[in-house]
């Protein structure tokens, strides 16, 4: 931030609290928090909706302090909505590469096998034997689901580089104008105006 001329000593702490966890709560802002939480739900991207861990999300978990004795409340119920439109809203905007449909299948599987897994007993012979097997499968499904991860990724990135931004914008803004009924709450505070 110095090197774009910005000196006030307050802006600069808060600005660096926004990229340290480690920083006291006081020299968070709510711009900040607001930051984090957009980065965090980009998760949903590689994830989805499911594989997203919603207990990391800073957006409203708790009250948060805007001034000398001024707080905006907490609403889990904001949240969640939240949550699941920017969910609906990635999946109508985000073209699929070509080994995303193979994580999701390679993910599911994984669930399936683990609740196998969880449902043995573990107290005979037989059952230890088919938990050692389906160990084995677990692991091979989670190095094959870090893989698939890692050529998302990369192709996610060869499919930007291609993108003119000013035409990605507005195809990501024509989805959420021409389609604000799926998305109330993201529309509510979209002023294209702005």
């Amino acid at each position: 931030m110095n090197w774009r001329a910005i000196d006030d000593p307050d802006y600069l702490k808060f600005g660096a609290a926004t990229i340290n966890s480690e920083a006291p709560k006081l020299q968070k802002s709510l711009e900040g928090g607001i930051l984090k939480s957009a980065d965090s739900l980009g998760i949903i991207r590689v994830k989805g909706r499911e594989g997203y861990r919603k207990d990391l999300l800073w957006f409203m978990f708790q009250d948060t302090r805007v001034g000398k004795n001024n707080y905006v409340k907490a609403d889990p119920v904001l949240r969640d909505k939240l949550i699941d439109e920017v969910a609906r809203f990635i999946e109508a905007t985000e073209p699929k590469t070509p080994s995303q449909t193979e994580l999701e299948r390679v993910h599911a599987e994984f669930n399936e096998v683990n609740q196998q897994r969880l449902a043995l007993r573990l107290s005979n012979p037989e059952e230890q034997r088919e938990a050692a097997t389906l160990d084995e499968r677990l692991d091979s499904l989670a190095t094959r689901m870090q893989d698939l991860n890692k050529t998302v990724i990369e192709e996610h990135k060869a499919m930007n580089a291609q993108l003119d931004s000013g035409e990605l914008f507005a195809s990501i803004e024509r989805e959420l104008l021409d389609h604000s009924e799926k998305y109330p709450t993201l529309a509510a505070y979209y002023n294209p105006a702005k």
